[in-house]
């Protein structure tokens, strides 16, 4: 969100509707399109709608929402098509905790809801995995 408020030319909200909004966490990627270098010197964290990725240089683990993390070589496999986790696992053992750690922090840790077959209740999981 930092990039798209910088190249707009605007600021995130910090009120929608008369309710206070969570400050957008990061930051802008604007920078890097004036220029060719890449700064890899440190991790790059995201995740959308329960999907979430790290990437550390050529390394990056990916998670589908619902599933267990991957991990690629971007050096060797540019298009993530071979996803060499049980290769590399110390990659994955090393990377996940830094995701996380920003998910509770900046709160992306999805709820779902499940109904419990005896009960009929329903119970909220974290879905940080």
């Amino acid at each position: 969100m930092p990039t798209l408020t910088e190249v707009a030319g605007t600021t995130y909200p910090s009120e929608f509707d008369g309710r206070d909004v969570t400050r957008a966490a990061g930051e802008s990627f604007a920078p890097l399109f004036r220029t060719t270098a890449f700064p890899f010197n440190r991790s790059l964290l995201w995740e959308h709608t329960g999907n979430a990725a790290t990437r550390q240089c050529t390394w990056k683990v990916v998670r589908t929402r619902g599933q267990s993390w991957g991990r690629h070589n971007l050096e060797d496999d540019r298009g993530e098509r071979h996803n060499v986790a049980s290769e590399h696992a110390e990659v994955v053992t090393r990377m996940t905790p830094a995701w996380k750690g920003l998910a509770r922090a900046v709160g992306a840790a999805q709820k779902r809801t499940s109904t419990n077959a005896r009960s009929g209740r329903s119970r909220n999981q974290a879905m940080i995995s």
